[in-house]
């Protein structure tokens, strides 16, 4: 029989299209291995299938934890868990993500409003799409909270903006009148940006009241309330350094070391200094405060690879490279011990208040919070160039930190001077972080973003002033001050005569007593 040259065409271009597709296959395999193997000659598919399977298999998820904080594993519940998270998501964007094209058109379709949080209503021929995120709002409101903006947007009572997560609503003392329910945070505070306290005391006790009375009121210089995403749980010192995953048994390769449980009598931060300020105890040469705040920060290092980069490190690698370092940094310091003394040289210096020039007047302003109940004041002393009282500013503010105390301060200060139209002013502070803040401003997402922004828009009502640094003993007379306004109602006092037990301190800085300080040369 002759040969067909059709068949061997066809058997020709048959062999062609096998190995063209065992070609595709193997670099559909390579593609998903993501591997480099090929290039040095490997050409076994086998590897590439097991590969991907094992990286499939590492990045499965196996189990989530609920809004509960409890572990889901279960296939189908898992299931609605991950859906639901999805359909959050868009949620979300229909309050974030006005511009959106598909956002404009769900919300002008189902006459969702134009308020940032949108009205959401059921129809009988709602898309499949507007009915899920319907049916998953309650739990979008939930994770939304507010930054406290012109205070035009958001519900004092029912809205979530305080930074506990509390609804006033829910902790209120007796029952709300039914017109006051819908108040608006603007509606419960004076034009001065300060808090009306009677529209909302009556109803507030303890730490509810303490928190509200902290914040700042109604900032026309950030513009409108703005909603953002809180955060499901937020870790706590004692989780991040004793409890986590990264940190379970730490602490025992260590041996018997001074203080590793943190006593029920004992704040983290008290556990902490209890380790630092050890003297006289090594592990393998290396003392154990030195070695123990390398580790504080070995975790914290370690804890935020395991949440922003999924990295998880094994407590033996944590371990040695708190050893190591701890050994690197003895032997750093032993080799440069005399340069670095001489850098960090202490002298003696003479500290006082100094007035300020002819014609113009100083502000020494000062904060407190009490370390256990965070109770935090703020005081300021208005004086002319001849030590002379011209005025000052207490306020109870409540619960909030040391730093914002610290500008409570100058918010104060410079309303009141604003209030008295003053000009060619000094603005004299002993916080070091207080002052840079004021003078170089903080990024929009930074906690104190809307006090700063407040007190820089309000200094531009001045032609002359300074924002200057001291230490604490040329600011005894604030630091006097701000003690006694803890014993103060919750709220700002003008404080028009200087209190008697204050006189020998004001005598003192007008005759200008001098303190030795011992400062970096």
């Amino acid at each position: 029989m002759r040969p067909n040259s059709r068949l061997e065409r066809l058997i020709d271009d048959l062999k062609h299209e096998f190995q063209s597709m065992l070609d595709q296959e193997e670099i559909f395999w390579y593609k998903k291995a993501r591997s480099d193997w090929v290039r040095f000659g490997d050409r076994n598919t086998r590897y590439y299938h097991l590969s991907t399977m094992i990286r499939r298999r590492r990045n499965k998820m196996e189990a989530l934890l609920n809004d509960e904080g409890v572990l889901i594993s279960n296939p189908e519940e898992l299931k609605e868990l991950v859906v639901r998270a999805l359909i959050m998501k868009l949620g979300w964007d229909l309050i974030d993500n006005h511009s959106a094209l598909w956002v404009r058109f769900l919300r002008a379709k189902y006459k969702a409003g134009s308020d940032v949080i949108p009205t959401m209503r059921r129809f009988s021929n709602e898309s499949m799409v507007w009915r899920s995120i319907c049916n998953s709002w309650e739990f979008v409101l939930k994770g939304t909270c507010w930054r406290l903006g012109d205070g035009a947007s958001i519900l004092f009572w029912t809205d979530y903006w305080l930074k506990s997560g509390l609804i006033l609503n829910d902790v209120i003392s007796n029952p709300l009148p039914v017109d006051r329910l819908y108040d608006s945070v603007k509606d419960v505070s004076l034009e001065d940006g300060s808090w009306d306290m009677a529209r909302f005391s009556p109803w507030l006790l303890g730490t509810a009241l303490a928190e509200v009375s902290a914040h700042l009121v109604g900032v026309p210089v950030l513009g409108p309330d703005k909603p953002i995403w809180k955060f499901t749980h937020d870790e706590t010192e004692k989780h991040l350094l004793l409890e986590c995953s990264v940190v379970s048994n730490f602490w025992e390769l260590f041996g018997e070391r001074p203080v590793h449980a943190l006593d029920a009598s004992l704040s983290v931060v008290d556990w902490m200094f209890k380790n630092l300020k050890i003297h006289g105890v090594l592990f393998n040469g290396i003392p154990w405060s030195l070695l123990f705040g390398i580790a504080c920060w070995a975790i914290w290092r370690a804890r935020n690879a395991h949440i922003f980069r999924n990295h998880d490190s094994d407590q033996q690698r944590v371990f040695h490279f708190c050893v190591v370092s701890a050994k690197e940094f003895l032997n750093v310091h032993a080799a440069h011990a005399p340069v670095v003394r001489a850098f960090l040289h202490k002298e003696d210096k003479w500290i006082q208040w100094i007035p300020p020039d002819w014609g113009w007047i100083k502000w020494n302003l000062d904060g407190s919070v009490f370390q256990h109940s965070g109770d935090a004041a703020s005081g300021a002393i208005l004086r002319d160039s001849n030590g002379n009282w011209l005025g000052g500013v207490v306020r109870h503010i409540g619960t909030t930190s040391i730093i914002m105390a610290e500008l409570w301060a100058f918010k104060d200060a410079i309303s009141l001077s604003i209030h008295r139209g003053d000009d060619f002013i000094y603005f004299e502070s002993e916080s070091t972080a207080a002052v840079n803040f004021i003078k170089m401003g903080v990024h929009q997402n930074h906690p104190c973003y809307a006090m700063v922004s407040s007190i820089r828009h309000d200094l531009r009502r001045f032609q002359h002033f300074h924002i200057i640094h001291t230490y604490r003993e040329g600011n005894f007379a604030a630091d006097f001050l701000v003690r006694i306004g803890h014993s103060y109602q919750i709220g700002s006092h003008v404080v028009s005569e200087p209190p008697p037990s204050l006189s020998n301190i004001l005598f003192g800085d007008s005759f200008g007593v001098c303190f030795v300080r011992r400062v970096v040369a």
